[in-house]
């Protein structure tokens, strides 16, 4: 085994042979060309490098070894800011079930977080007159409020905040949780 680089891997055999493979033809086909010498000169030389520059690359000694311990990903903090929108139908207080798989997420989401402060704001533009208007706001707010103490999210402050809007869209409680990672004690 004279003249052979020792390699671990049958892939890098396999590779190895393959390129010998590529050049004993290719002298083969030269060697009958007028132009044989003029073609070694050039093509012979670059199939070499091209060859044991693949070498390397499959070599056992070149990948880095498996951890020893397992690695975990460090988990986003999920006691930030929350800010949620829930909207209403046109004149109801009533929480659609979209609204309801919204809060409970953000109920998910904050699993291990404390609430510091809840603020509320109740916008309802959606009625034709004003008394109306801040009446269906507060049984909206009272609606959420509910939904949110039934999916376990309290608060030690309260803020709640009635909002007359101006437009037919203006049919939401917009919710601002502050919350802080929770102390076992």
């Amino acid at each position: 085994m004279a003249g052979q680089v020792p390699f671990a891997s049958s892939l890098q055999r396999r590779i190895l042979t393959f390129f010998g493979t590529i050049l004993r033809e290719v002298r083969s086909v030269f060697s009958v060309s007028a132009r044989s010498t003029e073609m070694k000169r050039y093509i012979l030389p670059c199939m070499m490098g091209l060859a044991l520059a693949g070498g390397p690359a499959f070599a056992d000694e070149t990948r880095t070894p498996p951890p020893t311990e397992p690695y975990y990903a460090p988990q986003p903090s999920g006691c930030d800011l929350v800010r949620l929108k829930i909207y209403f139908e046109p004149g109801t207080a009533t929480l659609t079930p979209f609204a309801r798989d919204a809060i409970s997420e953000v109920s998910e989401q904050l699993a291990g977080c404390s609430v510091q402060r809840l603020n509320t704001t109740a916008i309802a533009g959606d009625s034709s007159t004003e008394a109306p208007v801040i009446g269906l706001a507060e049984d909206r707010r009272a609606s959420v409020m509910k939904e949110l103490l039934a999916q376990g999210i309290r608060a030690s402050d309260v803020a709640m905040n009635t909002d007359l809007g101006n437009s037919v869209m203006s049919r939401t409680v917009d919710i601002e949780l502050q919350t802080v990672p929770a102390r076992i004690s």
